[in-house]
């Protein structure tokens, strides 16, 4: 008897921690705290072998305060580094998608093909749809995040390859 108090005072009190988890989860602001003009993406393709692909977010700042500085984009399941132009108003973030091959032991043995490794996949914080973002950013010592509904994309870039000399 005492023992089924013990495991049921457990698992409430696990129950309660996962809980109080979902609770602090990151809350996304209701008004952006700047305003973004014709925000987009554009993805690109290198013309080189093993340049890989990607793409690039575009984020215009039109007005806001000058002490907020947009810091992380979440989109398309990736967390991406923004960066504000130098006497420009806009922030920009790169992803890269680097082809690397890999080598991958196929065998009889499963000893063998235990040595090949799982890609890594990125978790992000937020469930987002098709098209969406969301931005972290800071004024002072505060974080926050705020979310772009329907982010545009523009015309793939397909970079040509570079000539030998």
């Amino acid at each position: 008897m005492r023992s089924k108090r013990i495991v049921i005072t457990g698992i409430l009190f696990c129950m309660a921690f996962t809980m109080i988890q979902c609770a602090s989860s990151q809350k996304i602001d209701d008004i952006q705290p700047v305003l973004l003009s014709e925000a987009y993406y554009q993805k690109w393709m290198s013309g080189i072998k093993g340049g890989g692909t990607g793409f690039t977010l575009y984020l215009p700042v039109a007005e806001g305060k000058q002490d907020i500085q947009l810091q992380y984009a979440y989109f398309d399941g990736h967390k991406i580094m923004l960066q504000k132009k130098v006497n420009e108003n806009v922030f920009t973030g790169k992803y890269e998608n680097l082809k690397t091959e890999r080598d991958i032991i196929m065998s009889d043995d499963p000893q063998k093909e235990h040595k090949n490794t799982l890609p890594q996949t990125e978790k992000i914080p937020f469930d987002l749809a098709a098209q969406e973002c969301v931005i972290a950013y800071s004024k002072g010592d505060k974080q926050g995040f705020f979310k772009i509904q329907k982010l545009q994309e523009k015309k793939m870039e397909a970079y040509p390859m570079q000539i030998k000399q």
